[in-house]
């Protein structure tokens, strides 16, 4: 379990989260500080205990958050698994930068149900810039077996 989640405070330049409503961007930064996300930024979707967060809240408002998150590609959800990945988790994370941290981000990956999420991690990973023995450790654990 996680103790802290890191927010870059470049997020407050970012022009797409800058055009959203304030109930998604309230919702993004309680996903990406929630103790069970994954090392990999995957949790499982749990709308009723995310409303439980604040008193205003209601699952229906986190479902409308999720939609203009995903539709923004904050997001990516899969409805069928229940899982929801924070699209960006691993760069801004930058746990791939720490060989102790690696082994931690492999399981993650490994426990990922969702093939369009594991789809969508890989796609993300091709674009950072980092070591290749990690670059093939992590695209090890998103082949099947």
């Amino acid at each position: 379990m996680r103790e802290y989640g890191q927010i870059l405070s470049a997020i407050w330049r970012d022009r797409e989260f800058r055009k959203m409503p304030t109930d998604p961007q309230w919702l993004y930064l309680a996903l990406v500080t929630q103790p069970d996300i994954s090392s990999c930024g995957v949790l499982t979707l749990a709308e009723r205990r995310w409303a439980g967060y604040a008193e205003d809240q209601t699952p229906g408002k986190i479902g409308g958050a999720l939609i203009v998150l995903e539709s923004a590609r904050f997001v990516v959800l899969d409805q069928a698994t229940g899982e929801l990945l924070v699209r960006s988790f691993i760069k801004h994370d930058k746990g791939y930068r720490n060989k102790k941290r690696v082994p931690a981000i492999v399981a993650a990956i490994r426990a990922v149900d969702s093939e369009h999420l594991l789809d969508v991690i890989a796609q993300e990973m091709a674009i950072l810039d980092m070591p290749d023995d990690v670059r093939e450790c992590l695209l090890d654990a998103l082949s099947p077996g």
